[in-house]
C-alpha cells in the first residue's frame, strides 16, 4: 500500500477553482496535499509547462513527500513536437520516467483514443504508438456500451504485476456546502473481468438491430435485381436507390461485418454474395445483456 503523500496536478483542461477543487473537495482529499501547476515563471515571465524545458523545475518543486503527478493530457505539455512522432515522443517520455525513478513517484499520463475502429487498445491510443509502449502500466476508462452511465476502469498492458481485473464505477452529482455543484465517483465493490479489447469491441443493442435492418435491406436488393452477387460499390449505389440508405464502404463494411457478412475480394474489386446474407445471417457478435455484468 501506498502511504499519504503530496500530489501535483498538471491540467490543460479542467479549472482548477470551478472543477478540480470542487471535485477534490466531494471527494475528501485533504487539499493542503493537492498542488496544481498552472504556468512556470521563466525570467519574469508565467509560461505554459513544458516537458522539453521544465523537468528540472518540477523535479524542485515535487520534494521528497510527493507520491503521485498527473499530466492532463500528456499531449498539451509536450513542447511542439510531432505527437505522432516515436522518436520525438520516446524523448520526452524517457527523461520523464527517469525524473519518475530518482523521486520515487508515480507519474500518471493522460491521453485520449482515436476514431480507428480497431479492438486492440494500445493502438488506439491517439498519436504516436511510443506513448502505449513507454509506460509501465496503462489501463482504458470507456463508457459501458450498455449503460452509457457506467464506467469502465480496465487495465490495458503491466510491467510490474500480475494481470488484474477491472473496476467500474459512476458519477453522482454532489454538492458542497458552499452550495458548488460538482461530482464525484462512486466506484462499485466487484471487480470486472471484461478486457479491455471486449469493451472496445462490443456492440450496443441498438447497433445490432440496426445491422439486421441493414442486412434485410440487401437481401431486398439481391431479389430486386435477381442477381446472387454484387460489388460493393454497386450494393451502395443500389441500397441508395431502393431502400433510400446511404453508406460509404467503410461504413457498410462495419456496419456488416457485426453480422458476419464480409466481403469477398476478387481482382477487380470487392464483391457481396446473396448466400451470405440469406437464409439466415451468421451469429450477430457477442452483446452483453441487460442486467448483467461481464468483467465488472
Amino acid at each position: 500500500m501506498c502511504g499519504a503523500g503530496d500530489v501535483f496536478i498538471l491540467s490543460a483542461e479542467d479549472d482548477s477553482a470551478d472543477t478540480i477543487r470542487p471535485r477534490l473537495e466531494a471527494c475528501g482529499a485533504n487539499l493542503g496535499r493537492v498542488h496544481i501547476i498552472e504556468a512556470v515563471r521563466h525570467k519574469g515571465c508565467d509560461l505554459p509547462f513544458n516537458l522539453k524545458l521544465d523537468l528540472a523545475a518540477l523535479a524542485a518543486k515535487v520534494g521528497p513527500n510527493a507520491k503521485l503527478v498527473i499530466i492532463d493530457p500528456i499531449s498539451a505539455y509536450l513542447g511542439g513536437i510531432d505527437s505522432h512522432n516515436n522518436a520525438d515522443v520516446r524523448g520526452v517520455l524517457a527523461p520523464l520516467a527517469k525524473l519518475a525513478a530518482d523521486l520515487g513517484v508515480a507519474v500518471v499520463c493522460v491521453t485520449h483514443l482515436n476514431k480507428s475502429p480497431s479492438a486492440d487498445p494500445l493502438t488506439r491510443v491517439i498519436g504516436s504508438t511510443a506513448f502505449g509502449a513507454a509506460v509501465r502500466t496503462a489501463f482504458l476508462i470507456t463508457p459501458d456500451k450498455i449503460k452509457p452511465e457506467r464506467r469502465l476502469f480496465l487495465p490495458l498492458k503491466s510491467n510490474i504485476s500480475r494481470a488484474c481485473n477491472g473496476l467500474a464505477f459512476h458519477l453522482e452529482s454532489h454538492v458542497l456546502g458552499s452550495s458548488i455543484e460538482t461530482s464525484r465517483v462512486v466506484w462499485e465493490a466487484k471487480p470486472v473481468t471484461m478486457t479491455a479489447s471486449e469493451a472496445l469491441s462490443l456492440s450496443t443493442q441498438d447497433e445490432v438491430d440496426d445491422a439486421i435492418h441493414v442486412v434485410e435491406a440487401c437481401l431486398r436488393v439481391f431479389d430486386a435485381e435477381n442477381v446472387t452477387e454484387l460489388r460493393a460499390s454497386i450494393l451502395i449505389d443500389l441500397l441508395r436507390k431502393h431502400e433510400n440508405l446511404s453508406f460509404t464502404a467503410k461504413q457498410l463494411k462495419k456496419c456488416l461485418g457485426l453480422c458476419g457478412i464480409g466481403q469477398h475480394r476478387r481482382s477487380d474489386a470487392n464483391y457481396y454474395l446473396k448466400s451470405d446474407f440469406a437464409p439466415n445471417p451468421p451469429s450477430l457478435h457477442a452483446v452483453v445483456p441487460p442486467g448483467t455484468v461481464k468483467g465488472i
